[in-house]
């Protein structure tokens, strides 16, 4: 009996292997075809091999929502590079002071807020009121002297935005380049090397059977699973983007985009980095980003262009009560996160090299009492959070060696 069992036990492990196999060619296969399929199986940890890429479309072809020119997303139409942005050219018009940003989804949509509400659009505003508010009038002047492009592609981290920068962003003639940096998540994108150390990262790491079955049971916590699945619409028939559309849909900060016990995980696993026990993961992590920032910032030199990073706080860092339920949600205490860690390795970073660096985290703090920053569970900022980012940013670079250039007077 126990022989026969075991025989049995045989048998159907081979045939589980078998299938798995199956499984796995036949998902590698399929997923380049198919939108959703890429999506199910995203993995932000995994290492592209992005040097190897020479083109724009090739580069964004390998995030799941690939490049898709003029098609409509978040209430825009998308440019002809396939960006949430305005449509623009490579030669910079004449007189005017040119802003790239570079950066995930915070740059991109921020989580769906409005292209007229997200931080990039609202610090171009907020810059030329700041010149328009101070020059001499003359003739023909330029109406908007100061122009933000924004180079945001969700799900990405330094790495392919160091990529993106050399095929794309190197030519558009920029005054001043800014590197949004999202703790949350800049740390571990695109850094598998420095956390894999267990079987099940690794299967992860490798397997996109494991990928799928992680993504699937992910999905299941996700309020509104259609508007990340099957979210993809038509392009514009007449092939122009670049312009937001007038959309019935309403944007609601306050419509959550994960449970809340589907989102505190996500935030638990952002919060590992800066436990003490993670150090030494935290210092390979760092010390893997050094040399992609600095290639950036050489290569931004190069293009005789100005870097400025700017530091996104996470959620947890903001506000004491989510940190409390996180912690607690995995077994530990708030005090053991060393929860400032991130900001203070980086700016001490920037320091050493000659980087200029804003951080953003005492800003977000002042006001965690009144208004909420960040839409609800959801990781982005919502419009204040937008609103607040672009004014400190703003005011920040309207006194820093990097500031637009002054009005001039007329004679």
């Amino acid at each position: 009996m126990f022989l026969m069992n075991r025989q049995l036990i045989t048998i159907f492990s081979i045939q589980l292997i078998i299938i798995w196999v199956l499984l796995e060619l036949g998902l590698r296969i399929l997923a380049p075809f198919n939108h959703n399929l890429r999506v199910l199986l995203y993995n932000p940890h995994l290492l592209g091999d992005y040097e190897q890429i020479n083109t724009l479309e090739a580069l964004l072809n390998t995030r799941p929502r690939g490049f898709k020119p003029y098609a409509k997303r978040e209430g825009f139409v998308l440019n002809s590079k396939s960006f949430r942005t305005k449509e623009y050219s490579s030669q910079k018009p004449a007189g005017v002071y040119r802003i790239v940003l570079l950066g995930d989804s915070f740059t991109a949509a921020s989580g769906g807020v409005p292209y007229s509400q997200h931080w990039g659009v609202l610090l171009e505003k907020y810059l030329n009121n700041i010149i328009l508010a101070n020059r001499w009038p003359v003739p023909n002047q330029l109406a908007n002297p100061v122009e933000v492009i924004k180079l945001g592609v969700g799900g990405v981290g330094p790495r392919f935005e160091l990529r993106l920068w050399q095929l794309e962003g190197s030519k558009l003639q920029a005054d001043l380049v800014i590197l949004a940096f999202c703790i949350g998540n800049d740390f571990t994108d695109e850094q598998t090397m420095a956390l894999t150390s267990s079987w099940s990262e690794l299967l992860l790491e490798n397997s996109y059977v494991a990928q799928l079955i992680r993504n699937l049971y992910r999905l299941t916590g996700v309020t509104q699973p259609q508007e990340i699945l099957l979210k993809e619409s038509s392009a514009d028939e007449n092939l122009r983007g670049g312009y937001e559309l007038i959309d019935n849909k309403v944007y609601d900060s306050n419509q959550s985009t994960f449970s809340r016990t589907a989102f505190l995980p996500i935030v638990a696993e952002r919060m590992a980095i800066t436990r003490p026990t993670n150090h030494a993961k935290f210092i390979a992590l760092l010390n893997n980003l050094k040399s992609v920032l600095l290639l950036l910032r050489d290569n931004v030199a190069k293009a005789q262009a100005k870097l400025v990073i700017l530091l996104i706080p996470d959620e947890y860092q903001v506000y004491p009560a989510l940190l409390q339920e996180a912690a607690n949600y995995v077994d530990t205490l708030p005090a053991t996160y060393q929860v400032d860690l991130p900001q203070t390795a980086l700016l001490a970073f920037c320091e050493q090299h000659q980087i200029s660096c804003l951080d953003l985290l005492p800003a977000f703090r002042v006001p965690a009492k009144t208004p909420t920053l960040y839409r609800l569970q959801d990781t982005h900022w919502n419009i204040v959070g937008n609103q607040l980012a672009a004014q400190e940013l703003a005011k920040y670079l309207k006194n820093s060696p990097y500031a637009p250039p002054p009005p001039t007077p007329p004679w």
